[in-house]
């Protein structure tokens, strides 16, 4: 009898853990599914757009590729779209589109004089929609300056002590001429916070003294409007730039981040904890932890707003940070996390792996089995079972199935119930390596440079690769404003956002310590846990669509009645237009291919209706890219990355000398060969065709100091992105010709879609160019295709502009991503 009721309570036991295994099976299993559903929710393809520099001129051309990064199969990215957004005000004062070769866009983009110095924004996407937003989109901050000599300059500066219970403060502006002439009855308008919505506005007149005072009210200012815009007139020259304003209300925000999640009782738990203002930038601070208020022991964060710490606590006990040296209240307690009674403690020491990740689980009860998951919130890639004899086991985990980046480690209960989750990073030291080289380290003005570079794997064999090279003058790159394509690739496009700093995967000393802070307090994901589980089969159902450019023929403002014949005359070359032509449906409406709008960059191209009562017809063009482009720009978070200072001046957007800041001369420049091309009327003639002051037709680097050129004169000119020019008989374009006969058309003009022009680069060999060389930007290539040895060679040669140089290096290989700097001194002769 006692046998019996042994035996069936064994069968009972066995039964239970058989359902147990079963359950916790079913719920891995179901996480697995719902992991699978969120990479499907999310976007797979991330966008990275090279620019050339992030420092511009007005009258200076951008040059930027677009690379599509892990690309999803079934999204379809044809365009790339790039809008220049001027952060102040949010409007859109440039704009192109460019086409997509399989994964890399080429352009460039002209910058007007009429643009304001001041910071901008380029906002880029593709033409694939998801939900009517785009699937992918990047940011580029820039900065635009003058490199004309000021008419007069401004400063902008607080001028009252900040103290309790002051509600307001004065902002003081300054102007005066360069040689310290006083500069009187100069308009000015402000306003503070958003354009569109200001807190306060006003306009006024410099005095006699060259001042014009402005009260701001403290008590009102937030972070949210706490910038200070400033207009100047004077004498039709305009002088735009902010200031920061002092927040009223003081406060830190202090967030603690328990690796894994919890903090558990009984067991040394490892804390990260991050400190910011309430304008989100890091604070260094000092504080002290309390239990029950009996102080534990000292910590600290870094220059980041970063740090971490060690203890046991215990459950019931309340435990607090106070700081020492931070804004705000300092007998303010930031409460920690509820102390779990029971559960794992998960510490990986290196976050930053190579093929082996390594955790330490304790738990107060030996002998437990875990579940472990390696994923990365859209892929499951390992699935293992754990169990340890002892309350501490380390667990070893190869990760030859786990993409190199950043990745995460889920611990599971035999119930499948997630109790911890820890970010790293996979295979950190098996970046692509470039290698640049030039065979000098200094220069003279207008002196030949060769650089070489080579790209191999970590092992040092060498891989294929396509990049885009840059060299331009290194003051023209504000690092604050720098995102190369590794960080981005694998840690902005994936993180929320995160503390400045460069280069970040560069796998330096200090760098990886940084990376170790960042992984453990940005550990709790943009995609959190709770949004993923609570993810169901119809939330992976995405509404695709894309940008198109439509519109409708009308007669006489009414719809059509039957299909008609668009004619599309646009600029297939620099001098040679091309006629295409469309239909429209029985109503008048159509849509139009990029490939229908292919064109020169810069020239419109022109619609018109092919009938014999095309005087009654309009037409009206709908382009789907500027409407979300407005959009954009008023919606998006642009970050300030200017330096927080109550002082400002308008001098920090004017070129110094020594930066190349030099108003160009009107010298007329000659080839050593010919000089009768030159003898024509200034800028571009009716069509936008023009010579350069190197004899180049159509160049891309001097758009603002051509000629008008000549039919039947031989000008030089590039047809492919070689560096070979040839010689070409200019003989007019056909928009001349047709001019009058387009005049009697119903027509509408629109900007077309964009291929790349070529970066031309002078061989002061062959060229004898009188006026001084100015050019920032010494060479430019879109995409440069390596040899099976890795390795690519080019040249160019330095202007007269002398200094550092800094060389950059992106791009892809077949399966990562690849950066590089380089740098050499230009000395004057």
């Amino acid at each position: 009898m006692i046998n019996r009721f042994y035996y069936r309570i064994i069968f009972l036991l066995g039964v239970i853990t058989c359902t147990l295994n079963i359950q916790a099976q079913t719920q891995i299993d179901s996480i697995e599914e719902k992991i699978g559903w969120y990479g499907l929710h999310k976007p797979s393809t991330t966008l990275f757009v090279h620019f050339d520099k992030n420092i511009y001129t007005s009258n200076e051309n951008v040059w930027f590729t677009g690379y599509l990064l892990k690309r999803g199969i079934k999204d379809s990215h044809r365009v790339l779209s790039v809008a220049l957004v001027r952060n102040d005000d949010r409007s859109v004062l440039a704009e192109g589109k460019y086409m997509f070769y399989d994964l890399v866009s080429l352009g460039n983009l002209f910058l007007p004089d009429s643009l304001p110095t001041g910071d901008y924004t380029f906002v880029c996407y593709t033409n694939h929609l998801v939900n009517g937003y785009p699937s992918v989109l990047f940011t580029q901050p820039i900065t635009i300056k003058t490199a004309n000599t000021p008419g007069f300059i401004a400063n902008l500066s607080l001028v009252d002590s900040i103290k309790p219970g002051i509600d307001t403060a004065n902002i003081l502006l300054r102007a005066h001429t360069p040689d310290i002439r006083l500069v009187k009855g100069a308009t000015v308008n402000w306003f503070i916070g958003n354009r569109a919505n200001p807190l306060k506005t006003g306009k006024l007149k410099t005095d006699n003294f060259g001042e014009a005072k402005m009260t701001i009210p403290l008590k009102e200012i937030t972070t949210a409007n706490n910038v200070l815009y400033t207009e100047v007139n004077h004498n039709k020259e305009i002088k735009t730039f902010n200031i920061r304003l002092p927040v009223y209300n003081k406060e830190a925000t202090v967030k603690f981040y328990p690796e894994g999640g919890n903090l558990v009782s009984g067991a040394t738990n490892t804390v990260g904890w991050e400190v910011l203002n309430n304008e989100g930038e890091p604070l260094f601070v000092t504080g002290v932890l309390y239990q029950d208020d009996q102080a534990l022991q000292t910590i600290q964060t870094n220059a980041h707003g970063i740090g971490k710490f060690l203890f046991m606590p215990k459950h019931g006990s309340r435990y607090y940070v106070k700081l020492t040296d931070a804004e705000g209240s300092p007998d303010k307690m930031y409460t920690l996390p509820i102390i779990i009674k029971d559960g794992p403690v998960i510490t990986i020491v290196n976050a930053l792996t190579l093929d082996t990740l390594v955790v330490q689980i304790n738990n107060q009860q030996p002998g437990s089995m875990w579940h472990v998951m390696i994923h990365n919130y859209k892929t499951t890639f390992i699935k293992a079972s754990v169990a340890g004899k002892n309350a501490s086991m380390l667990v070893k985990i190869p990760l030859q199935e786990v993409p190199m980046g950043l990745n995460t480690f889920i611990l599971l209960d035999t119930l499948g119930r997630p109790w911890a989750e820890r970010l790293f990073f996979a295979h950190f030291n098996n970046k692509p390596i470039i290698n640049i080289t030039t065979d000098s380290t200094s220069y003279f003005t207008r002196q030949k440079v060769a650089l070489k570079f080579k790209v191999t794997n970590a092992q040092q064999k060498p891989i294929r690769s396509v990049v885009s090279v840059a060299c331009a003058q290194d003051n023209r790159f504000d690092l604050k404003k720098m995102t190369d394509i590794e960080s981005y690739n694998y840690l902005h496009a994936e993180l929320a956002a995160i503390p400045f700093k460069n280069k970040l995967v560069s796998g330096d000393a200090d760098n990886k310590i940084f990376l170790e802070n960042l992984l453990l307090v940005k550990g709790w994901r943009r995609y959190t846990w709770n949004e993923m589980s609570a993810i169901k089969a119809p939330d992976t159902i995405r509404q695709t669509s894309s940008l198109a450019i439509t519109g409708a023929a009308l007669m006489n403002n009414k719809r059509l009645k039957k299909p008609v014949q668009l004619n599309i005359i646009k600029s297939k070359t620099a001098t040679i237009s091309s006629l295409d032509f469309t239909f429209t449906d029985s109503v008048g409406n159509f849509e139009l291919s990029p490939d229908q709008l292919l064109s020169e960059p810069g020239k419109e191209v022109q619609l018109s209706v092919n009938d014999k009562q095309r005087d009654k017809y309009s037409i009206k063009v709908k382009n789907a890219y500027e409407e979300l482009n407005k959009k954009l720009a008023s919606t998006l978070l642009i970050n300030n990355y200017n330096i927080k200072s109550f002082r400002q001046t308008t001098e920090t957007v004017v070129l110094k000398k020594e930066e190349g800041g030099h108003k160009l001369l009107d010298v007329t420049v000659v080839a050593k060969n010919d000089n009768s091309i030159y003898r024509s009327k200034p800028g571009p003639n009716a069509c936008g065709d023009y010579v350069c002051v190197n004899g180049i037709l159509n160049c891309a680097n001097h758009p603002f100091d051509g000629t008008h050129p000549i039919v039947g004169m031989r000008y030089s000119k590039r047809n492919s992105f070689n560096q070979t020019p040839t010689t070409y008989v200019y003989t007019g374009c056909e928009a001349l010709n047709k001019e009058k006969e387009m005049e009697k058309q119903s027509q509408a003009a629109l900007n077309g879609f964009y291929l790349a022009k070529q970066f031309y680069v002078p061989d002061y060999s062959k060229v004898d160019a009188a006026d001084p060389q100015y050019a920032s930007t010494l060479y430019w290539n879109y995409s440069i295709l390596n040899d099976e040895k890795g390795e690519a060679e080019v040249t160019f040669y330095t202007s007269d502009i002398p200094g550092k140089f800094r060389v950059v290096i992106q791009g892809i290989t077949g399966t990562n991503v690849v950066y590089g700097e380089h740098f050499f001194e230009v000395k004057k002769q």
